[in-house]
């Protein structure tokens, strides 16, 4: 039996895509007892009460209040160093020194958070287990670092951050990511790191079958969902800028379900009041986001930066075509033109397909079908596990 702890930082039950992949893992762990894995997760939830305000569903207010003091923080490098040791270092630090106190035996540790791994690794420096680290990224370590903290990309925090990814990627044993590309792009971006020590495994979800909402009777718009946090990287403003750009009774032929929440979510819907003629609506985040997709005819991502994002997965599972853009794990899952469609992520060609798919009475629900499809042949709950069994073994 190969014993498996995986050690995350954050909370499992949180509404974004990182705790929702590892929370399934969890409830698969009598499924890889059977393919002799004896896997653990150790999350902040097992040393503190979860959340009270995301129990009882008061999530918007909590995430309201984080973004404001993310964007005032944000405005300096020295703002923008507390902000990174508060929200994410901490915990870092909080979860390696409560997991290492319990002196677990195990052959594997496997992290899914860059400074998690390394805040292990510098505190147990005589080990006899493999060390495992996943990017949920495009394959450069910094990318969506530097994204989520502009001001301390600079020069002279620069030999800070080289250490610490040659420090961890000396020590650490293999490295993995969630589709080929970023394993690829991470190949030719750390080319001292050997590449047969990198490995990619797709995420998964449960197979499930779910009766989608059918439009109105009578009723000819097209109804656009986007989940995930609402932010620069994910670009919904690009989104809000292509059906802006549109005739005004073009946008009436649109409504978009934009759920999740950030910090930019006061200028986005400053933006609508201002320049929209679609409905656009603000739902905030939310557990469970099948019966929001279960009503939408389109799942829209705009993303500039990705790794393999669980909302493409969801949307799949729910037979609804796909507009995403061509970056990191995401040309993976999407055949262009017959599950959905493949652009760059400028609102100006997002626009354009708009027009397209009015005027050419575009058949969604046979591209519906098509992601479904290819859900069920790449992307499937089993066929993760079993690509994570078989790595496991083979270390």
């Amino acid at each position: 039996m190969k014993k498996v702890d995986i050690v995350y930082s954050g909370w499992l039950e949180a509404p974004n895509g990182a705790s929702r992949f590892l929370s399934g893992l969890k409830l698969s762990i009598d499924r890889f007892s059977d393919l002799n894995v004896d896997m653990n997760i150790i999350s902040k939830g097992d040393y503190k009460e979860w959340s009270t305000d995301y129990k009882l569903g008061r999530v918007k207010n909590k995430e309201t209040l984080r973004a404001r003091i993310f964007s005032i923080a944000k405005r300096t490098t020295i703002g923008s160093l507390l902000l990174l040791y508060i929200l994410y270092l901490k915990n870092h630090v909080y979860i390696v020194n409560k997991y290492k106190k319990e002196n677990r035996v195990v052959d594997i540790v496997y992290f899914h958070e860059f400074f998690t791994c390394y805040a292990y690794l510098k505190r147990e420096k005589q080990r006899k287990e493999a060390i495992l680290l996943s990017l949920h990224s495009s394959g450069d370590i910094w990318g969506m670092f530097f994204e989520a903290f502009p001001l301390l990309n600079v020069a002279w925090l620069r030999p800070l951050f080289r250490y610490l990814e040659r420090y961890t990627l000396s020590h650490v044993d293999r490295v993995g990511f969630v589709a080929d590309y970023p394993r690829r792009k991470f190949g030719e971006l750390y080319s001292d790191f050997p590449f047969d020590k990198t490995f990619f495994v797709y995420n998964g979800l449960e197979t499930k079958s779910f009766i989608k909402k059918e439009r109105d009777i009578g009723s000819s718009i097209i109804r656009l969902i986007c989940v995930g946090t609402l932010c620069e990287r994910k670009n919904q403003m690009g989104i809000l800028q292509a059906l802006a750009s549109l005739p005004n009774d073009l946008q009436k032929r649109y409504s978009l379900t934009l759920v999740g929440d950030g910090n930019v979510r006061n200028e986005l819907e400053n933006f609508c009041s201002k320049n929209m003629h679609t409905e656009v609506k603000f739902v905030g985040s939310v557990i469970d986001v099948t019966p929001y997709l279960l009503n939408a005819d389109i799942f829209i991502l705009l993303s500039k930066d990705e790794g393999l994002p669980i909302s493409i997965l969801e949307a799949m599972r729910c037979s609804l075509p796909i507009i995403s853009t061509q970056v990191a794990g995401i040309p993976e899952m999407i055949e262009d033109e017959k599950s959905g469609y493949l652009i760059s992520p400028d609102y100006q060609r997002l626009s354009l397909l708009l027009v397209d798919l009015l005027e050419n009475n575009v058949d969604l629900i046979k591209m519906g079908e098509r992601a479904k499809k290819l859900f069920e042949q790449k992307f499937t709950k089993e066929k993760m596990i079993l690509a994570y069994s078989n790595l496991f073994h083979s270390i």
